[in-house]
């Protein structure tokens, strides 16, 4: 009896066993189901977002549906995911870009040419990733989609600056030389023609982003936008000033300069806290937290020199006596200076914000030189600005 009962109790916990494995079993699978469809789900959405932003875009459909894939699954159903995945492809490439051109120039210390044509590029291509960064910036500032759509102008006209950046960095390598074409042929076949296209495709996607909510079914309230055709044209409202101007702004230009209180005067005969206009420039404050317009006026007088306007030194606001009595002049060229052009500006801007009125610039160097650069987002020049008085001046050899 103790032995039948002895295999009785096996027989039990064996049954035991086999149930308990047979309810993990059920469970495992049960899980595994439930994951399975959690995934097509999520790439069901990933295609059907993909497949609406990509119909949007007049670039290559094919590499836009590459870029959008890397979207994480989780964030599948994020419009925002998707503009912030193709931007992140934008700075793998403008990095790469740089990354090349560093190599390069080692390799290339004893042409002067090649050299100044990679300082010039890794100039602007810096000014490309500085913009990426705003971009980025106001996309991850606010979860709302909405919020994205209402900054707009301002996240067309970065993706515009970064395709015009990549451009100017095509552009100062000189096919004459082989060495300089050798090494556009790399950046573009290696990074730059897809920085462009992926840029393109970015600012079809943001331009076309109220359709691309709708047809999603998100049921979100949003402007109309412009085409992104036009989007390297300034935004201006019906006074005549830029659409990022602010009221303060606006009273700072309305305002005689007799009214305006600079934080420092530049003048040639000594009267004011500098003698030229870049050691008031180098002035602007070293303090992160500085804040409002750093104001440099500038006095009656022809200064010759070469300036420049860092990235960190934003909002500056430089105004002088009249175009007619300030004026910065220099004469470098790329006959007379053996440098590419866009090295030979009289002034060179890299900040945001930056304002200049009453002021004229001149290049006197005639043909193949540069007055003006600009790099830095929000500029406002005669251009964009009729008010400013800013006046620029290409004066003939």
């Amino acid at each position: 009896m103790e032995k039948k009962g002895k295999i009785i109790v096996s027989v039990v916990v064996s049954l035991s066993l086999i149930l308990v494995a047979g309810v993990a079993t059920g469970v495992i699978v049960a899980v595994n189901n439930k994951k399975s469809n959690g995934a097509d789900e999520m790439q069901n959405t990933k295609e059907r977002f993909t497949s609406l932003m990509c119909r949007n875009t007049q670039e290559d459909q094919n590499l836009c549906r590459e870029v959008l894939s890397q979207v994480d699954g989780s964030s599948s159903s994020d419009p925002k995911a998707y503009i912030d995945t193709a931007v992140n492809d934008i700075r793998d490439g403008v990095t790469t870009a740089l990354k090349m051109m560093t190599t390069e120039e080692e390799f290339s210390k004893d042409d002067n040419g090649i050299k100044m044509a990679i300082d010039g590029c890794k100039e602007v291509m810096e000014s490309a990733l500085s913009s990426l960064d705003l971009f980025s910036n106001v996309l991850h500032r606010n979860h709302d989609i909405n919020f994205v759509q209402t900054q707009s102008p301002d996240l067309k006209n970065w993706l515009s600056a970064v395709i015009s950046y990549q451009q100017s960095c095509v552009d100062i390598f000189e096919d004459q030389n082989e060495g300089e074409r050798k090494i556009k042929e790399q950046l573009q076949s290696q990074s730059l023609d897809r920085v462009e296209k992926v840029s393109i495709i970015t600012l079809d996607i943001v331009t076309g982003l109220a359709k691309i909510i709708e047809d999603l079914g998100l049921h979100v309230q949003m402007k109309p936008i412009a085409s992104s055709r036009r989007v390297l044209r300034e935004e201006v409202d019906n006074e005549g000033f830029p659409d990022w101007f602010s009221s303060s702004d606006r009273k700072l230009l309305a305002k005689d300069v007799k009214f305006h209180v600079p934080n420092v005067v530049v003048a040639k005969d000594g009267s004011g806290n500098f003698r030229t206009i870049q050691d008031a420039i180098n002035s602007y404050p070293k303090a992160k937290n500085f804040q409002g317009r750093y104001i440099i006026y500038v006095k009656a007088g022809i200064y010759k020199e070469n300036c420049t306007v860092p990235s960190h030194a934003i909002n500056v606001f430089m105004y002088g006596d009249g175009p007619t009595k300030t004026i910065i002049t220099a004469s470098m060229s790329n006959v007379t200076h053996n440098l590419k052009t866009m090295l030979t500006a009289t002034f060179v801007n890299k900040a945001g914000m930056f304002l200049a009125k009453d002021m004229r610039f001149e290049n006197a160097a005639g043909a193949k030189a540069c007055m003006f650069k600009l790099t830095g987002n929000s500029t406002a020049t005669a251009k964009s600005l009729e008010q400013l008085t800013l006046s620029l001046v290409h004066l003939p050899p």
